[in-house]
């Protein structure tokens, strides 16, 4: 089984190219996310949940603990923008 949270290292040569199967899946969420922001796709927000989600599980495995706290903001945030965008009532 893979662990999702160790670091891959593809290249001997570029260490700092290290990043974990969970890092990688939320960068291609994130990356997903502003793409469907920029065509106005109702995707767009569970894409950047799931990326904002999988980010807190990595900065909290890290101990980046402020990192962490400012994802469940963020969190907070795309659960709103959301709401409001599913409403459609032009007030956001």
């Amino acid at each position: 089984m893979i662990d999702l949270l160790t670091p891959l290292k593809p290249f001997a040569t570029l260490p700092w190219l290290a990043m974990s199967p969970l890092e990688v899946i939320a960068t291609v969420m994130a990356v997903w996310c502003v793409w469907a922001y920029t065509r106005e796709n109702i995707w767009a927000w569970p894409t950047g949940l799931v990326a904002v989600i999988l980010q807190l599980v990595l900065f909290w495995d890290i101990k980046l603990y402020g990192e962490a706290c400012l994802q469940g903001i963020y969190i907070v945030l795309q659960i709103y923008g959301w709401m409001v965008w599913a409403r459609g009532d032009g007030r956001g």
